[in-house]
């Protein structure tokens, strides 16, 4: 396995990866591959969660050695709306009810920090959660779901809530340094809401999916936040891009719509779960997804 920070127990048995072709997926599939799982991929095209029948699929790979990923999910540009809120839901919940029926080592279920409130203080694993919106109440939903739907079997759950992530593949546009790459080398322009004061904590997508597998085959259980524990403005993001693109571009400062707010994470107990975590400097990750957009056949 090599990298520091990584645990040396391989996975005992199969390993499911749902929503393996999206952009947290599809690298965690190759990651786990790479260190000799017995990895096995499953996108909305191979198994719709929305057809309770659909998910006998995964009958031959479950049992009591077997470890499942969930990372599918309706995207946040996908579930701002109420029918996306239930439809989101009516899949976790489908997957509950099979998961309820099965044995399994672990399933790992990929939340969001979303159902955090903004609040001031350090954010950690007991600050109250407060979902607000139709993406953050369906991930808390699905939250819910999973540990019905495990606890029937006595199946160990951890659910990991990542902030927010960034790195080559992503499609959701969110704001932030995917879409500030993507509008940079697209339009020559970087939007700013006011003067990008705003601060938050960015995950690289490497970092997620390593973490992931060392979790996966860890036996920590329960809530897990993913986050560096350093949070920086969006107005400093932008100011390193201009020094790393190609061709410089303009900063469009625009009306805020609402109050500054801000978010960082305490990270002492991911810390104590994965001696050795380590996280790729942030100038290096941004580096690395700019020169993905600027040559995606290299990513």
């Amino acid at each position: 396995m090599g990298e520091p920070g990584a645990l040396s127990v391989a996975y005992p048995g199969p390993v499911l990866v749902l929503g393996h072709s999206g952009f947290i997926g599809k690298p965690l599939t190759q990651l786990l591959s790479q260190r000799a799982a017995d990895v096995h991929g499953f996108s909305s095209r191979d198994v719709n969660l929305r057809d309770a029948t659909a998910l006998t699929r995964f009958d031959p790979f479950m049992g009591a050695e077997t470890t499942v990923f969930v990372c599918a999910a309706l995207t946040p540009d996908r579930g701002a709306t109420i029918d996306a809120c239930v439809d989101h839901i009516n899949m976790s919940g489908n997957l509950a009810r099979y998961l309820s029926r099965q044995t399994a080592r672990k399933v790992v279920f990929v939340s969001s920090d979303a159902v955090y409130p903004m609040v001031e203080a350090a954010v950690d694993e007991d600050t109250p959660t407060s979902p607000a919106g139709a993406y953050p109440v369906a991930k808390y939903a699905s939250e819910r779901l999973m540990e019905m739907g495990t606890a029937a079997q006595s199946v160990p759950l951890l659910i990991v809530r990542p902030t927010g992530v960034f790195g080559p593949g992503d499609t959701h546009n969110s704001y932030g340094p995917n879409r500030f790459i993507r509008t940079a080398l697209a339009d020559h322009s970087v939007r700013l809401f006011g003067q990008g004061e705003e601060s938050r904590d960015h995950l690289y997508l490497d970092d997620l999916t390593r973490i992931l597998s060392d979790l996966g085959v860890s036996e920590a259980t329960g809530v897990l936040n993913i986050a560096t524990g350093t949070s920086r403005t969006f107005g400093s993001i932008v100011e390193l891009l201009q020094t790393l693109t190609p061709e410089p571009f303009e900063v469009v400062n625009a009306p805020r719509a609402g109050a500054i707010t801000h978010r960082r994470f305490d990270i002492r107990r991911l810390s104590a779960t994965l001696p050795g975590l380590h996280f790729t400097p942030f100038e290096d990750a941004l580096k690395a997804t700019l020169s993905a957009a600027v040559d995606p056949g290299r990513a």
